[in-house]
């Protein structure tokens, strides 16, 4: 952690701002939400190295910043969302993608990092629950509300949202 945020750990509110971006595919892998967003944070110029254990990489990151800051979580699609799809428009190194304008506006709110991603994810009707982070998650974070969750996917669904 860099040394000037670290300072500010008993004075700050810190906002994990992340943008949504979810896999279109069934089973899809991609996806990259409050959680994952906390992987950026760690202060090397080249992080491949932690990329061999990614979700045990993004948790320590995240476990190290929600015990020194109070962090709200926020994942946001207030302009666009990013999908990941085999055959999207824009190529990466890591997979192609499209950028929909259709689901402008959406923005989820929290200071549980798996609910707050649980809930983005359900808004799109994509079920992250079994991904290795989200599992992992759940160890240390509490438990989300399968209310809530289950609430997200019917306004999803209601309003033309799942991929």
């Amino acid at each position: 952690m860099p040394r000037a945020l670290y300072e500010l750990r008993n004075d700050a509110l810190f906002i994990d701002l992340a943008r949504l971006k979810l896999s279109a595919s069934p089973g899809g892998m991609g996806y990259s939400l409050g959680l994952k967003n906390m992987f950026g944070l760690i202060p090397e110029p080249d992080r491949s190295d932690y990329h061999r254990n990614l979700p045990q990489s993004i948790l320590d990151a995240n476990l190290i910043y929600h015990a020194l800051f109070d962090v709200v979580v926020v994942c946001e699609g207030l302009e666009n969302v990013i999908v990941y799809r085999d055959d999207g428009a824009c190529k990466a190194p890591w997979g192609a993608y499209d950028i929909e304008y259709r689901h402008r506006g959406l923005v989820v709110v929290g200071s549980n990092p798996l609910e707050v991603d649980a809930v983005a994810a359900s808004l799109f009707g994509v079920d992250i629950s079994v991904r290795a982070l989200l599992q992992e998650a759940a160890r240390f974070f509490p438990a989300y509300s399968e209310q809530a969750v289950g609430r997200a996917r019917a306004f999803g669904r209601e309003h033309g949202l799942f991929l």
